[in-house]
C-alpha cells in the first residue's frame, strides 16, 4: 500500500511565512514612514526657529540705526521735526516687519520735570503731561518720540519707570549695555493683546558731556548714573509672527517666557483647549536673546502628514500577502501531484514484487514500464520548466491587464480623475510593471537550475570588453574608465559565465553613477592557492557587515529611488558559479567601492 501524506503542514508554513513577510513589509514601510516624517518635521522646525531669530536680530538693528541717529544729533539737539525726517528715511514696513515702530525715550529727573513739560508744551505736542502706569519716586524715563506715531500716539508721554517690568528691563538693559527684551507685558497702544507686547532697548549714556552708546567706557557700577535715554521698539508677538511661514509649513507654535523657573505662556496658534493630533512630532527648543529665556514650542499642524503622501503599510503588506498565498497554492499543489504520481509507481513496485514470476516471465513488458516510469520522471522535469515558463508568462497576462487598463484610465478618463486618483494609477501601473520584472527574474533564476551545462573554451577578457562596450553604448555620456586585463581564459558554459560577468559588470557600471571619476577593473588574482576572477569599481560600495545579505534573492541593500533593480542579478550569478564547481563572494566599503570574486572548479577553470 501507497503511504498517505498530509501536505498541508508545509503548504501552510509556506504561507505563515508569506505572511510573516507580509506583516515585516508593512511594519518597515511604517517604520520608513515615521522616519520620514520625523526628518521633514525637523527640517521645518530648524527654518521656523531660524526666521524667529533672524526677525529678532532684525529688530535689534533698527533700534541700533534709530540710537546712532539720537547719538549723532546730540540728545540737547535732538526734537520732533528732526526725528521725524530720520524716520521718513526708513520703509519700516519693508525693513521691519511686524514692528509698531521706533522711538526714543529721555531721562527725566523728578526736579526737572515741570521744565520738560513746558518743552512740551511749546513744542506743541498733542501730549502735554507724563503719564504714569503706577506711582513712583524715582526719576521718569518718558516716551519722547515714536514713530510712525498714528500707530502709537497713547504711547507719547509714558514713564516707562512707572511699571516694574519695563523698568526692570530698562535697568538691566543700562547695567549691561546690551540690547534687552522686557517681560511679556501689554503695551498702552495694543492693550487688547494682554501680555502679547514687549520692549526692546538699547542705552544711551552721557560721559564727559558726550552722548554715547558705548558701555565699555563706563565700570558697570558707573552706567546707570550716566544713563540718560535709549532707543527702543515696541513690539506685538501677534505682529511679529504675522507674515510667517507656519501655514505653508504646517505648523503650530507656542511661546513660553521662563523666568525663575515659572513658565508664562504669552502666544499660541492655537487655543490651549484645542487638542491637536501632531502624529507625536512636537519638538520644543529654548531661544535666550536679548536678557530673556523663551519655550518655542513647535507642533505637526493637521495635515502636514496627509501632504507627504507616503505609501501605505497596509496596501504593500497585502499586496505581499496576495504573492506569498499564490505561491504557497503553488507550491501545494505541486506537492500533491507529484506525490500522486509516486505513490502510483510505489503501488506498481509492490504489486510487481507479490508476482516476482509473473514480472520475470514477462521481463520484456517490465522494461517497458521502466522506460515509461522514466518518461514519467522527465515530464516531471518538463512541468517544472512549465512552472517557470508560467510564472514569467501566463501569470503576466492579469499583470498586462492591470497595466493596460490602467494606462487607458490614465489616457481617455484623465480629465474626470482628480490628482489623487491620477497618482493611484501611476502606483498601480508601476507596481504591476516591477511584479512583471520580477517574474522574469524568477524565471531566469529556475532556468539557472535546469539547463544543462554545454562547457567549451572562453575568451574572458573579450567577453568582458564586449560588455563594457555594450554599456558605454548605453550610456555615451558617461565618462567611466575600464581596465580590462587581456588573455584571460576559461572552460565553462559560455551562455551562462556571459550571465556571470553581464551582472557584475552591470553592477559596477550601475553603482558608480556618483563617483567623481568612475572606474571598473576585469582581472585575475590568486586566492588561497587558486586562480579568482574580479570585477572592482570605486561606486558607492557596502557595509561588511551586510556582505552576506548581497546574494539573497530580491535583497537590496539601497533604496529603489538610489538605483535600479530587483536585487536577484547576484543571486543568479552565485548559482551560476556554483554550478561551475566555483564560489562567488564580494569585499567593500562605504563609499569607497567594490570588488566580486569568482572561482572555477579545480583543473576547469582559469588558465
Amino acid at each position: 500500500m501507497a503511504r498517505k501524506h498530509d501536505f498541508k503542514l508545509p503548504a501552510l508554513l509556506l504561507f505563515a511565512a508569506g505572511m510573516a513577510l507580509a506583516a515585516g513589509l508593512a511594519r518597515d514601510q511604517a517604520q520608513r514612514n515615521a522616519t520620514e516624517r520625523r526628518a521633514v518635521f525637523e527640517r521645518r522646525v530648524e527654518r521656523a526657529m531660524d526666521a524667529l531669530q533672524r526677525r529678532l536680530i532684525q529688530y535689534e538693528k533698527g533700534v541700533r540705526g534709530a540710537r546712532g541717529m539720537i547719538v549723532a544729533v546730540g540728545i540737547d539737539r535732538l526734537d520732533h521735526p528732526t526725528f521725524l525726517r530720520y524716520s521718513a528715511t526708513r520703509s519700516y514696513a519693508t525693513e521691519f516687519p511686524g514692528a509698531r515702530g521706533f522711538g526714543f525715550i529721555r531721562r527725566v529727573p523728578v526736579a526737572v520735570e515741570d521744565a520738560f513739560v513746558q518743552r512740551l508744551e511749546h513744542e506743541a505736542r498733542s501730549q502735554r503731561a507724563i503719564r504714569h502706569l503706577a506711582p513712583h519716586d524715582g526719576d521718569r524715563w518718558v516716551i519722547e518720540y515714536i514713530e510712525p506715531e498714528a500707530n502709537n500716539l497713547s504711547a507719547v508721554g509714558l514713564d516707562i519707570a512707572s511699571e516694574g517690568n519695563r523698568r526692570k528691563a530698562l535697568e538691566q538693559a543700562i547695567a549691561t549695555g546690551q540690547g534687552t527684551l522686557t517681560h511679556p507685558i501689554t503695551l498702552v497702544q495694543a492693550s487688547g493683546k494682554t501680555n502679547q507686547g514687549f520692549l526692546l532697548m538699547l542705552p544711551i549714556y552721557r560721559v564727559n558731556g558726550t552722548d554715547s552708546g558705548d558701555a565699555e567706557q563706563l565700570a558697570p557700577a558707573e552706567r546707570l548714573a550716566h544713563g540718560v535715554a535709549a532707543a527702543y521698539a515696541p513690539l506685538v508677538i501677534e505682529e511679529v509672527l504675522a507674515d510667517f511661514t507656519l501655514e505653508q509649513e504646517r505648523l503650530t507654535i507656542a511661546l513660553d517666557d521662563l523666568d525663575n523657573g515659572q513658565a508664562t505662556r504669552f502666544y499660541s496658534t492655537h487655543p490651549d483647549a484645542q487638542r491637536i493630533d501632531a502624529n507625536g512630532l512636537v519638538a520644543r527648543r529654548d531661544l535666550t536673546l536679548y536678557g530673556r529665556h523663551w519655550q518655542v514650542e513647535l507642533a505637526a499642524a493637521p495635515g502636514l502628514v496627509a501632504s507627504l503622501a507616503q505609501p501605505s503599510p497596509l496596501a504593500r503588506g497585502l499586496l505581499a500577502a496576495v504573492v506569498g498565498a499564490l505561491v504557497a497554492w503553488l507550491f501545494n499543489a505541486w506537492l500533491v501531484a507529484r506525490q500522486r504520481r509516486f505513490d502510483h509507481l510505489a503501488e506498481e513496485l509492490t504489486e510487481q514484487r507479490r508476482h516476482r514470476a509473473e514480472i520475470q516471465a514477462l521481463n520484456a513488458s517490465l522494461e517497458q514500464r521502466v522506460a515509461e516510469r522514466t518518461a514519467d520522471v522527465e515530464r516531471g522535469m518538463r512541468e517544472l520548466q512549465t512552472l517557470a515558463y508560467a510564472l514569467s508568462h501566463d501569470l503576466r497576462t492579469p499583470l498586462r491587464s492591470v497595466d493596460g487598463f490602467s494606462k487607458l484610465l490614465l489616457r481617455d478618463y484623465a480629465g474626470r480623475i482628480d490628482d489623487a486618483g491620477r497618482n493611484y494609477l501611476q502606483r498601480i501601473r508601476a507596481a504591476a510593471q516591477r511584479m512583471g520584472q520580477m517574474y522574469d527574474d524568477i524565471h531566469a533564476l529556475l532556468r539557472v537550475g535546469l539547463s544543462t551545462l554545454q562547457r567549451a573554451r572562453i575568451d574572458l577578457s573579450g567577453l568582458a570588453t564586449k560588455l563594457v562596450e555594450d554599456l558605454r553604448a548605453r550610456e555615451p555620456e558617461r565618462p567611466v574608465e575600464s581596465d580590462i586585463e587581456p588573455a584571460l581564459m576559461a572552460d565553462a558554459d559560455p551562455l551562462l559565465l556571459k550571465a556571470v560577468l553581464g551582472n557584475l559588470l552591470d553592477n559596477a557600471w550601475k553603482f558608480t553613477a556618483r563617483a567623481e571619476r568612475p572606474r571598473i577593473a576585469f582581472g585575475r588574482v590568486r586566492v588561497d592557492g587558486e586562480d579568482a576572477f574580479f570585477v572592482r569599481d570605486n561606486g558607492v560600495g557596502f557595509d561588511m557587515d551586510n556582505a552576506g545579505k548581497l546574494f539573497n534573492v530580491f535583497q537590496r541593500l539601497h533604496r529603489p529611488e538610489e538605483f535600479d533593480g530587483h536585487g536577484i542579478g547576484l543571486a543568479i550569478a552565485q548559482r551560476i558559479v556554483e554550478r561551475h564547481g566555483g564560489r562567488l563572494w564580494a569585499e567593500g566599503a562605504v563609499d569607497a567601492g567594490a570588488t566580486f570574486y569568482f572561482t572555477l572548479a579545480p583543473g576547469r577553470g582559469a588558465s
